[in-house]
Order: C-alpha cells, then sequence, then structure tokens
C-alpha cells in the first residue's frame, strides 16, 4: 500500500493564543473585504481527524480577519492566521467539535470535526479486555471486537511487551517488567484503541516438584539473537534461584522472583546453569548466533539542536560495534548506549560531520550530523532527519524549553505517530506498514502549554517498490 503524503508549505509554525476556546487572529490589521464571496472553510461542513493529525486548510471570504473558536479545546485545538485555519486533533471523541470561524462582521461559518471515530471510519472497534497483566516470557491473546478489518498494532514500550495481529486476535508477549505498556492498535479506517500492559516476575513458591526452566526442550541447544534479551519462568526445586554463565560476554542472566531473564551479547556458545536454595540445578547449552542482516543505521541523516543529544539504532552486522569520528572539526561525536545505540552529542553549529559505526567483521554504516544553533525558548532535537520506509522500531526526539505540558501532532500520523512519554521525550512510531514512492518529509509539531509550538521534520525515504 503506498501513502501519498501532502507536501505542507508551512506547519503550524505559529500556533497563537491556544487557550480554552481556541485561538484567533494576531494583531489588528486593517479589515480586508472579500464579503461578495461567501465565507467558507475549504473542508467544507465536516471533517474528519486522526489523533494527534494536524491539518491547515484555507479560509476564504467574508471580511478579514478572521477568528476562530473550538467548542472542545480537549479534543481539537483551533487557530487561524490571514487566511489558513489550523486544527489539531487532541484525542479521539464520540462526539463531534464545533469549530467556528467568524470574520470581521460576525458572520461565522462552522465546521463539525470529528476526531478518530466518524460515521465515515465504520463500527468502532474494541479491545477485551483492555488491562492486561502477564508474566515475564508469557502471551496473552485479546480479541478485536467491531472496526473495519484490516488490522495493525504496535507496542510503545517494546522492551515491555511486544504484540502482533492476526485476523481480530492481538497476541501480547511480555519480555521484560513494567507497568502500563501501551498497546496500539488501528484498524483500516485508522480508527485507533489502545490496552495497557503489565508485566510482572512471578512469584515463586515451593511445589515438591523438580527444579525447571520453560525453555524449549528442542533443538538441544538453544539459538538466540545477539544484542538481545529473551525471559524464561523458573518453577519447582526450593527458591531462591540463582543463576550462572560459563560465558557472560555471550549470554548474562539475571534471576527476579522466578523469571529467569537473559541477555546476549556477542556471539558464541554458552552454558546457562540454573541453582535453587539447596542445590539443585538445570543447565542449558545456549549458542548466540550471527546474524545475516547487513550492518545499517535507523537514520542515514540528523539535523539536531547544539548541546543535545541524538539516539539512532544499529542493527545487522556482526557485534560488537565500534565508533569512528571522521569530521575533525567536533560538530558531534558519538559514544555506543546500550551496545546497539549510537548516541551523537551535538556539540558546534555546522555540519555536516560524518559518524561512522563499524562492526566486528569490518563492515561500516554511516550518518550525516548537522548541528544547528538554539534560536527559540521551544525546539525539537534533532530538527531534521532522514529514515528509511523499512524502519520498524521508534525514534526518539527531545523537546528543549517551553512549558509543560506539551502536545505533539503529526502531519501524517499514519505514517508516523508521536507519542509524549511525560519526560520531554516525544517517541515517534512507524505505521505497521510504511510505503512511499518518493521521498516524503512527515512534520512533527510540539505545543506547549503557552501555545508555543516548533517542528521537526523526517524524511521517509524511497527504498524502491513495496
Amino acid at each position: 500500500m503506498v501513502h501519498r503524503l501532502p507536501l505542507l508549505a508551512a506547519v503550524f509554525a505559529t500556533l497563537v493564543s491556544l487557550a480554552a476556546c481556541g485561538g484567533g487572529y494576531e494583531g489588528t490589521p486593517s479589515p480586508i473585504d472579500t464579503s461578495s464571496q461567501s465565507l467558507k472553510v475549504a473542508s467544507g461542513p465536516a471533517l474528519s481527524l486522526m489523533p494527534t493529525e494536524l491539518r491547515q486548510l484555507e479560509v476564504s471570504g467574508g471580511t478579514r480577519p478572521y477568528t476562530v473558536s473550538s467548542g472542545n479545546s480537549a479534543v481539537v485545538l483551533a487557530s487561524v492566521s490571514d487566511g489558513t485555519l489550523r486544527l489539531a486533533a487532541v484525542k479521539g471523541d464520540p462526539l463531534p467539535v464545533n469549530v467556528v470561524v467568524t470574520d470581521a462582521k460576525s458572520t461565522q461559518t462552522t465546521v463539525s470535526v470529528t476526531v478518530t471515530n466518524s460515521p465515515q471510519q465504520g463500527p468502532i472497534f474494541t479491545i477485551t479486555p483492555r488491562e492486561v497483566a502477564i508474566q515475564p516470557g508469557a502471551t496473552r491473546t485479546l480479541e478485536l471486537t467491531g472496526g473495519t478489518a484490516p488490522f495493525s498494532a504496535t507496542s510503545l514500550s517494546p522492551n515491555i511487551a511486544t504484540v502482533t495481529v492476526s485476523g481480530n486476535i492481538l497476541t501480547i508477549t511480555g519480555n521484560a517488567e513494567g507497568t502500563n505498556a501501551e498497546i496500539r492498535v488501528f484498524d483500516s479506517r485508522n480508527v485507533t484503541q489502545s490496552a495497557l500492559v503489565t508485566v510482572a516476575a512471578p512469584i515463586p513458591s515451593p511445589s515438591g516438584q523438580p527444579l525447571a526452566v520453560n525453555w524449549p526442550a528442542l533443538p538441544s541447544v538453544l539459538s538466540l539473537r545477539p544484542n538481545n534479551g529473551t525471559t524464561y519462568t523458573i518453577a519447582g526445586g526450593s527458591p531462591p534461584y540463582s543463576v550462572t554463565s560459563t560465558n557472560t560476554a555471550v549470554i548474562s542472566g539475571l534471576v527476579r522472583n522466578a523469571a529467569l531473564i537473559l541477555r546476549t551479547g556477542t556471539a558464541g556458545n554458552a552454558s546457562m546453569t540454573v541453582t535453587d536454595a539447596v542445590g539443585n540445578t538445570v543447565s542449558r547449552q545456549m549458542y548466540v548466533q550471527t546474524t545475516s542482516a547487513p550492518l545499517a543505521l535507523y537514520q542515514t541523516s540528523v539535523t539536531g539542536i547544539q548541546y543535545t543529544t541524538a539516539d539512532i539504532g544499529i542493527g545487522g552486522g556482526m557485534p560488537p560495534y565500534t565508533i569512528v569520528t571522521t569530521n575533525p572539526s567536533l560538530i558531534a561525536n558519538g559514544t555506543l548506549f546500550n551496545g546497539d545505540v549510537l548516541r551523537v552529542n551535538m556539540q558546534n553549529v555546522g555540519g555536516p560531520a560524518t559518524l561512522t559505526v563499524k562492526d566486528s567483521e569490518g563492515s561500516t554504516a554511516s550518518v550525516a550530523i548537522f548541528v544547528a544553533a538554539v534560536l527559540s525558548d521551544l525546539s525539537i532535537s534533532p530538527s531534521a532527519m532522514t529514515i528509511s520506509e523499512l524502519l520498524r522500531t521508534s525514534i526518539p526526539l527531545r523537546i528543549i524549553g517551553g512549558k509543560a505540558p506539551y502536545q505533539v501532532f503529526s502531519s501524517f500520523p499514519k505514517v508516523l505517530n508521536p507519542y509524549f512519554d511525560g519526560y520531554n521525550t516525544i517517541v515517534v512510531w512507524p505505521a505497521a506498514s510504511i510505503c512511499v514512492d518518493q521521498n516524503t518529509p512527515v512534520i512533527i509539531t510540539v505545543i506547549d502549554a503557552t501555545g508555543a509550538a516548533a517542528s521537526t521534520t523526517i524524511t521517509v525515504q524511497d527504498n524502491g517498490p513495496c
């Protein structure tokens, strides 16, 4: 499926006076009389938006300047400047919101804005249940009712829980302990629903059964991916339990209650042994395999604000990775974080600075870094980047300055969907399936409590036919 995104000439750069009743026209210019034409908004009398979507519409006719008010600014924010009406969908709501545009002679026109669940988007679907508690390494299925198939799903906290969808059934897998991991589900008409997942380790208790771990019985040597994590459950024996590895550079383990949490490192062989309180043991030979995927960085070009950082995921190749800085002017440098993340430190204004990552077999991948000066009280870093349409991982953005609380929006949430994590970070998630027929910019906008706005442009790179 190909998404052709509209190229916005200017995106929500000057949201003005977004109070509870909406926004208005900035300043008091002389009225411009175009009353020979009736006052109208280009969308017509009704409009449907997705949550976090930002839309610009032309206002014409009547007598300028125009003002605007939103009937429910908790659902839809509205502002108008010259002949451009800007609408930002905050959250879904079953009731339409009346956005009223008024000209200088008090003539009015109304646009009915429905966020997510408009009649045009078909029947609303639900997730049952909406709150789930599972153990690390365990799975749980949820049922989707209503909506318009096919469905897609993503986890906003994949380190805690991941999700797959087949038909109207979601399968959630617990990865590591955590609370309120949001699972976001989309139907084919882009209606969105969420479920919250809590992953907690099981509490061990003596059962009189032999010590056992629920790792698969076959094959006899368990193969795992490098630089990854997996969790199994320990049962039986006499708790508390402990774990040892014959080669911690290849694989290491942690026991929490009855959860065995394994973290893989470089490729190789190691034996893991779980021991209970009276010395009973169970062991497993494990092989951390090489990966056939080529070495790649998740972004190929990043523009950031001076004195900030940006995290770029590393994938494929053969770990461990090392970093090569090829720009001597110290525009930017990089460090390895968590073994598979390139953390870029933006230092001096300029660019491009090329940062290159090398794997243990000599393969390399590079990213171009541009550093911009801090120009306003509110900004987003990086302020621009280019990603592949094949990207299937999250993109972190940092909010600098401004005043909390913040709200974030996307010019095309069907392709890139932003989520504010509450800690001055925007997490941008690609849709389950992205395919563009040309390099396509998507603009992510943050609005702070004062109505100030800042944007970053993420260009989705065309990688050939889908």
